[in-house]
């Protein structure tokens, strides 16, 4: 994977393909990983594993090339009783989902897990989905910063949304981000 979210993606992609549900992802310090640059997978309060961007000096311990090194450290036998478990199903929705995208200016050290947590509480019932799909640092972006860009899908189950529920949750969403993590919505 070239980075830290392709990494993540494809692990994503990997548990949903075994029925393994409900998967979290967490920041975590690990002396394989860079600070700040390892996540965790975890599910019920167990750890399946650990994920991110190889440090530097174990990298240079098995003679990888130089430049940042995406790995992951699975625990397969817990992957395993994950995947035994029950799946649950849904059904098709019936009504179509609102797609809002957005991109916010967040300081450096502001957590994309924080972000989307934040993002869920305050989107309330109607937000059916958060994916984060861009983390942009660069000229663009004041030092310090990073602007991360989510797609958001809103959903009822008994209806087709209005444009005025979405654009009042999505705002909702705006205000809650700015409050909690400061964040300043980017145009």
């Amino acid at each position: 994977p070239t980075d830290f979210f392709a990494l993540k993606g494809v692990l994503e992609a990997l548990l949903v393909g075994l029925h393994v549900p409900e998967v979290r992802c967490e920041p975590v310090a690990h002396p394989s990983f860079v600070p700040g640059r390892t996540a965790s997978l975890g599910r019920d309060g167990a750890e399946l594993g650990v994920f991110g961007e190889l440090h530097p000096d174990v990298a240079a311990a098995f003679d990888l090339p130089e430049g940042p090194t995406y790995v992951a450290e699975l625990d397969l036998e817990r992957i395993a009783t994950a995947a035994g478990a029950a799946t649950r199903v849904r059904p098709v929705p019936r009504y179509p989902p609102a797609l809002r995208d957005l991109a916010v200016v967040v300081a450096e050290t502001v957590p994309a897990g924080e972000l989307v947590a934040v993002i869920r509480e305050a989107g309330g019932p109607l937000l059916a989905d958060v994916r984060l799909f861009d983390v942009y640092r660069g000229q663009q972006v004041a030092g310090g910063q990073k602007s991360l860009a989510v797609s958001l899908a809103f959903q009822a189950p008994d209806r087709t949304l209005t444009d005025a529920e979405v654009d009042g949750t999505t705002h909702a969403v705006v205000e809650a981000l700015t409050a909690r993590l400061g964040a300043q919505l980017r145009v």
